[in-house]
This record gives C-alpha cells, sequence and structure tokens, in this order.
C-alpha cells in the first residue's frame, strides 16, 4: 500500500527590507505623510512612484521621537541603504 504524505508547505523567500536614513527634517504637508528628523532610520514598505514613497520611522535619531510613526514621505529626503 503506498501511502502519500501530506506535502511541505512551500519555504517563503526571504525577503530584503529596504531601509532608508532621512538626511532632512520632513514635516507632513498632508495627512498620512510621515514626520521624521535627519538621522532617522524608516522601513520602505512600499514605493509609490519615483518620489513618492510609504513606510515607518523604526528607529530615531538625536533629535526625533517619532518611532513607530507610518506613512508617506518623499524620496528626496531619504538615503537609500539597501534595494
Amino acid at each position: 500500500m503506498n501511502k502519500s504524505l501530506p506535502s511541505l508547505p512551500q519555504k517563503k523567500q526571504k525577503q530584503k527590507h529596504v531601509f532608508a536614513t532621512a538626511i532632512y527634517d520632513y514635516h507632513p504637508q498632508v495627512s498620512g505623510d510621515l514626520r521624521f528628523s535627519a538621522g532617522d532610520r524608516i522601513l520602505v514598505k512600499e514605493r509609490i512612484n519615483d518620489d513618492w514613497w510609504a513606510g515607518e520611522v523604526v528607529t530615531i535619531g538625536e533629535d526625533s521621537v517619532q518611532d513607530g510613526l507610518t506613512g508617506m514621505f518623499p524620496r528626496s529626503h531619504v538615503h537609500v541603504e539597501s534595494w
């Protein structure tokens, strides 16, 4: 009797996280924008277009208290650490 074994779930490929470091302060212009200060580290969650991305502040710079905030931000205000 040939019993088939249950199939194992396929391993998900590890997604490489993209981080950026703020090089300028950014003060929201509209609701949904991400406020951050120069030196903050941001986890990029989505690339909306070439100019605007969405992300979350994950570490804070010397003058910032924004850890954990999410929203959209201008690409021109950050330096991408990895892609």
